[in-house]
């Protein structure tokens, strides 16, 4: 009975060392169809007009669908206030696209994609958004200022606007409808958004690094 155990035990050993194996082998093969797609992704990109702007203008061309669609919504909606803001979002963020590509100036570029972020931010907590929602873009904020800007300029970033929302919040530095928000949702998006700041950071802290030891 030890013995037939004992095999039994062996077996199961290389059964799952096997499967290990397959395991990696899959993984491995993955692994090298993301590197073949990021190549074609980057050998495309340069030869197209944006170049070596390409972050860039994803992320003007990603904010400006989003801020139209909601300006639309809005419009259906009725909230035309709303919505006009929006637009004027939107006119702020197609400057700063235009400019990008003539201007070849991605470093003032993306400090002006977070500074418009971070405007339209405080707007949607002040104003509430559509259904009390705005706040929540606060949680796509630390992790654009820190993945698009230099890790120094992103935690400056991060704070400046974690700064200003809590003194329009704490100190009425303007007229905030307070009824807009509970004290436990207040506690609980301060919370979340730290959370989000410091995993931000964390991976911009691990990037800088890494570029550090490849340039040495």
């Amino acid at each position: 009975m030890e013995k037939q155990s004992d095999e039994q035990a062996a077996s199961q050993d290389v059964n799952s060392e096997e499967d290990a194996h397959i395991l990696n082998e899959i993984y491995h093969k993955l692994d090298n169809e993301q590197d073949k797609l990021i190549k074609h992704w980057i050998n495309w990109s340069r030869s197209k007009v944006i170049g070596e702007l390409t972050l860039s203008v994803i992320y003007c061309i990603v904010a400006l669908i989003f801020i139209l669609l909601f300006a639309f919504s809005s419009f259906l909606d009725q909230q035309v206030a709303h919505a006009k803001v929006l637009l004027l979002f939107s006119l702020m963020t197609v400057s700063n696209l235009i400019g990008l590509l003539t201007m070849k100036n991605e470093r003032v570029s993306n400090a002006l994609i977070v500074v418009l972020l971070g405007g339209l931010c405080l707007y949607l907590f002040i104003s509430g958004g559509v259904d009390n929602t705005g706040p929540l873009w606060y949680f796509v904020y630390p992790i654009v200022a820190l993945f698009i800007l230099n890790l120094w300029e992103g935690i400056f970033m991060t704070v400046i606007l974690f700064w200003a929302t809590m003194m329009v919040y704490s100190y009425q530095v303007i007229n905030l409808d307070y009824s807009l928000y509970s004290g436990s949702f207040i506690t609980r998006f301060f919370a979340v958004y730290i959370a989000i700041a410091i995993m931000s950071f964390l991976y911009a802290y691990n990037r800088s690094k890494n570029d550090l030891m490849h340039r040495e």
